[in-house]
């Protein structure tokens, strides 16, 4: 891990700090690591008492599994993380993961108390981990979505909304997830992904680029049906 700016990492913070914020966290320095594609424990890259770990590129999952199902959580940048302070039935076992080179930094317990301080910056990071919750409650609403390729296009468009990109062409999700990764993603199977995709690639709804990325084409859908509860 490298030692660098916080204002310098997180630029977001910098634009909300106020002017007092700003001058006495100027010279305050984060824990940085770059994590490469695979598995890996984020609760070994800092002390239990620290705030915790925010995201600042890349792709991060968390796979929960359970007898008979699995469920994984992505995590985008300039979300927290506080893996420590997870609680789960016995049953369940948890893994992480990088799926897209990513980066982190700590909060630790040092600049966390000088943070507080500050309550615009306290706010901006609660929001985060809160943001967190409100991510796992919209995939939650796309799994009782009726139809395999609606779940599917969903999915797509509420990870666009995160990290795509608008272009003259479309709107460009960069993730290069495996056709299992999605499945698991809506509560459905490979196969029937597959089937999904090829299904909205014919119908123009979606296409795959060079790079392996997605291009979502039209608008956002809306009306599909979902499952009587």
């Amino acid at each position: 891990m490298s030692e660098k700016r916080l204002f310098d990492v997180d630029p977001a913070l910098g634009r909300i700090a106020s002017p007092t914020a700003r001058e006495s966290l100027s010279a305050a320095t984060v824990r940085v690591a770059s994590l490469p594609i695979g598995r890996f424990e984020p609760a070994q890259l800092t002390d239990r008492d620290a705030l915790g770990l925010i995201v600042t590129n890349g792709l991060i999952t968390r796979t929960v599994e359970v007898p008979g199902g699995q469920s994984i959580e992505l995590i985008s940048p300039w979300k927290m993380l506080q893996p420590w302070t997870v609680e789960q039935p016995s049953f369940t076992t948890t893994a992480w993961a990088v799926l897209d080179s990513a980066r982190v930094y700590a909060i630790d317990s040092r600049l966390s108390r000088e943070i507080a301080v500050h309550q615009e910056l306290l706010i901006e990071l609660v929001g985060r981990g809160i943001q967190r919750a409100h991510v796992l409650t919209v995939s939650a609403a796309i799994e009782s979505v009726v139809g395999v390729e609606n779940r599917v296009l969903l999915a797509l468009w509420q990870l666009a909304e995160y990290c795509g990109s608008v272009s003259g062409d479309g709107v460009t999700m960069p993730l290069r997830l495996t056709h299992e990764m999605l499945a698991t993603m809506i509560g459905s199977r490979r196969p029937s992904v597959t089937s999904a995709l090829a299904s909205l690639t014919d119908r123009g709804l979606i296409a795959r680029r060079a790079d392996r990325s997605w291009l979502l084409l039209g608008s956002c859908p809306g009306g599909v049906a979902r499952r009587a509860a």
